[in-house]
């Protein structure tokens, strides 16, 4: 599984679209006023908690939203003494604390009491993340001071070790723990603390869940740090009004920031449970306002594969039709494990009679049986979501005709929704199918149809800067036998399909949220020509195929008699479909058409709308931070070809200290920031007038100063790096010159590596989604240097180490990788020296 940094996108909305109603304002008789200044990091929420002495109510908080670095707020209070505390807190990835300008105010009937509270990062490790999960297997990473050492400690379950002495304690390398002898598919709680100058301060908590074993409901993940998981006995109240969620929740559930991720479980008032981020938190400091959330607001990893497995009609819950029973019936479903596939249920065969356009001389009836079929295969990274999403259906047809004229005839056949037991996010289908056939002339004929597997999916990737989808049909057929018991010639049309939605989401029939293929699926399509033959003996000539268009699609609806009232919202983008043959026309009895024989096909099978391959990438954007971060996109790709946009920069090592931009995503190093002091911009673009981005940094003391030129095209496929290493000092200094990138190629974490010692070359090799193979290539132009191709941390670790790279790559396997290039000089005193690398998109190496 690939690794995420904490990401939010709007480009999965993965819960029922609820609202909100405003938290009302406390008032009472009698009161005092406490005004609360509370000042922190621009943009970082905070609560300061006031609780009465000698009493057992509820404690209140002053909250500050996650907006400018200032707010006083005033609470309406009982009079008393109150102890006053600012509680320690995450707010993604650092942990933040304080204190009050009082520990203890005395609140009086009509008076004010000022008190103020200064929140600041607290000086510990930052940015826990896991950057791998397997089965029984994970890698995590964090920064940390200089100087500063951790303890890292874990425990099965939900909670996270509490003190340095609780849970088990987990081996740490530098920034990085290698954790081994987990279970498949079970959930671990981690707590990091850090002790910087002799004191310890944390922990940073993470939670997750290993990968199963083969193909499951449940799916492995990552949470954010600082999401919160409410367990149903933790639930109050719950309130819903326009988009939003207000939920209350009882005393000792964890504290909610603003910002925070939320993962209600089902409970009676939700029967599918919500996805929300915090944006208001009531005074109470457990009544809190929630938004509609996406999977990468609330995750840093989701791997869900359940493959192809058989879905049922949920018998709780057949035709979407919403009572108090059948929510009953779905919390105790979603609230018990959800185990892998689950037991299918498929429609029982029925034989409908349909509809028909004339009220007499007409007499159709449709046997039929249905079983639907999914296939689920998720990644996050980064907020890119890596899918394979299809649903078919196998359905059992035949079509039976007694009529003396033309008809049109219809009839539905089923119509619902389902919500699909996985955890911790389900996943939902929602369909509507009927059937209708059409004769021309008349006729008494029965068993026309097929057994047919018929349907669609989609393969690719989904950001917030759009979608790249691969369609593919799945196709399957075996024709049933027409009986002909009248000589009349007439042309018999049978279709079986409607409109289908599947996907990973939340809800029923009446409200809910999707996001996966929506569209029109006919699984069976079939046209059965009666014609004389010579011998003046009736044959059948019978095809059979399918059809479907759908596309991708995020949406959310209400239904209109719902309490809660009518919304409907939706994004969609179009899939390539269209009709598709199970086989060639078949003629019975066999022989009896005009040629002799049939000519039997064979059904397609899974059968992809593939794009051209192409290894081209074409730039259309580069830059260069004042303090020596790079960005690289092209127009083939989605994303950036940095990790996280920015995982890319130059750095120096000088006596002893490595100095480089101030934030490289998942780097981990020990380092000192770039003092940035100036920076231009001059070309067109153009071959003859390139982009010319020219940066000046010095480096802290040492009187090393870089001025570093990145030149690029419009179009083109490389960027040209040159880095001027100035002695401002008048003595000799060694230094190490680095340029680094963890690669991102082709909207891909991971790939292989090459390399060619002679060019100086060093590449990461990554395959799209159109299956073509690219590599990302850094090459050092100037003579005299190392390099180095590998996972990525390792490439950071040869940097933070300070020394020469190790001249290889690491050219097998699939893993996160990442390359660099490296000098090692002496610049004399009041001189410099002059190095230039280059990055650039090429085939395979």
């Amino acid at each position: 599984m690939k690794r995420l940094l904490a990401a939010s996108t709007a480009a999965l909305l993965l819960t029922t679209v609820l609202v909100s109603i405003p938290i009302a304002a406390e008032a009472a008789a009698k009161t005092g006023t406490a005004s609360v200044k509370i000042g922190t990091p621009k943009n970082i929420p905070a609560n300061v908690v006031l609780k009465k002495q000698h009493s057992a109510g509820a404690p209140r908080s002053a909250i500050k939203p996650g907006q400018g670095s200032s707010k006083t707020v005033s609470l309406s209070i009982a009079p008393g003494v109150y102890s006053v505390s600012v509680p320690t807190f995450v707010y993604r990835g650092v942990a933040y604390g304080g204190k009050a300008s009082v520990s203890r105010v005395s609140i009086r009937a009509g008076k004010k009491a000022s008190i103020s509270a200064k929140i600041t990062a607290l000086p510990g490790s930052k940015s826990f993340t896991a950057t791998d999960i397997s089965t029984t297997t994970a890698d995590l990473s964090w920064s940390a001071p200089k100087g500063s050492s951790v303890s890292l400690r874990r425990a099965s379950g939900s909670a996270a070790p509490k003190t340095r002495s609780t849970g088990s304690r987990v081996a740490v390398t530098g920034h990085t723990a290698h954790v081994t002898g987990l279970q498949p598919g079970a959930d671990y709680a981690y707590s990091l603390f850090t002790k910087l100058k002799g004191k310890w301060t944390g922990p940073l908590t993470l939670r997750s869940r290993t990968d199963a074993v083969g193909t499951s409901n449940n799916a492995a993940y990552v949470a954010n740090p600082g999401t919160v998981f409410a367990k149903s006995s933790q639930i109050s109240t719950v309130s819903m009004v326009g988009a939003n969620l207000a939920l209350s929740l009882k005393a000792g559930a964890p504290l909610l920031q603003s910002g925070s991720g939320v993962v209600v479980p089902a409970n009676r008032a939700l029967p599918a449970g919500y996805l929300g981020i915090v944006t208001g938190v009531a005074s109470d400091g457990v009544t809190v306002q929630l938004r509609p959330a996406g999977l990468a607001d609330v995750f840093q990893q989701y791997h869900l594969s359940t493959g192809d497995t058989t879905l049922g009609v949920d018998p709780t819950f057949p035709n979407g039709l919403s009572t108090s029973a059948v929510d009953a019936a779905r919390v105790k479903q979603a609230e018990s494990a959800a185990s892998p596939g689950g037991a299918p249920v498929s429609t029982p065969t029925q034989n409908k009679r349909l509809d028909c356009s004339v009220d007499t001389g007409a007499d159709v009836s449709f046997e039929n049986a249905l079983t639907f079929h999914r296939i689920v295969e998720m990644d996050i990274d980064k907020g890119k979501v890596k899918y394979n999403l299809g649903f078919s259906v196998t359905a059992k047809g035949a079509l039976s005709v007694e009529t003396t004229v033309s008809a049109t005839c219809v009839a539905d056949i089923f119509s619902g929704a389902q919500t699909i037991p996985a955890s911790p996010v389900p996943l939902m289908v929602k369909w509507d199918i009927s059937g209708s056939a059409a004769v021309s002339g008349a006729v008494k004929v029965s068993n026309i149809g097929a057994t047919a597997t018929g349907g669609f999916g989609a393969k690719g990737t989904l950001t917030t800067k759009g979608f790249k989808a691969t369609p593919y049909t799945i196709s399957h057929a075996a024709q049933l036998t027409p009986v002909v018991s009248a000589e009349n010639l007439a042309e018999v049309t049978l279709e079986l399909g409607g409109s289908v939605a599947f996907g990973v989401g939340t809800g029923s029939a009446a409200a809910g949220a999707l996001v996966g293929l929506k569209g029109e699926l006919y699984p069976l399509k079939a046209t059965a020509t009666l014609s004389r033959t010579p011998q003046n003996s009736t044959c059948t000539a019978l095809k059979l195929g399918l059809e479907w268009k759908a596309a991708l699609d995020a949406e959310a609806w209400f239904g209109p008699e719902g309490w809660w009232g009518s919304f409907e919202a939706e994004s969609t983008k179009d899939l390539v479909g269209g009709e598709f043959p199970y086989m060639d026309t078949v003629h019975l009895p066999e022989g009896c058409d005009a040629t002799g024989g049939n000519e039997p096909g064979t059904p397609p099978t899974d059968t992809p709308v593939t794009p051209p391959i192409t290894d081209a990438r074409t730039i259309s954007s580069a830059s260069t931070s004042p303090d020596l971060s790079c960005t690289l996109n092209t127009n083939e790709d989605l994303m950036g070809e940095y990790y996280s946009d920015t995982a890319c920069g130059t750095f120096v090592a000088v006596n002893g200290t490595l100095y480089g931009p101030n934030d490289i995503p998942a780097a981990h190093l020990s380092f000192e920031p770039w003092t940035p002091m100036a920076q231009s911009n001059s070309g067109s673009g153009t071959a003859a007038d390139p982009f010319r981005t020219v940066t000046r940094v010095t480096a802290g003391e040492t009187g090393v100063q870089l001025v570093q030129t990145d030149s690029w095209v419009a179009g083109g496929s490389s960027v040209s790096t040159h880095v001027e290493v100035q002695n401002t000092t008048n003595t000799t200094q060694d230094v190490r010159l680095y340029h680094a990138i963890d690669c991102y190629t082709a909207d891909d974490d991971t790939g292989t590596g090459g390399i060619d010692t002679a060019s100086q070359t060093v590449g990461c090799v990554h395959v799209d989604d159109s299956d073509a193979v690219l590599s990302l290539r850094l090459t050092a132009i100037t003579q005299g240097a190392t390099i180095a191709e590998g996972l990525y941390r390792d490439v950071w670790s040869a940097i933070d180490l300070q020394g020469d790279l190790n001249n290889s790559a690491d050219v097998g396997g699939d893993y996160d990788n990442g390359e660099a290039v490296a000098w090692a000089l002496t610049v004399p005193a009041n001189s410099s020296r002059e190095f230039e690398a280059v990055t650039a998109f090429a085939g395979p190496m």
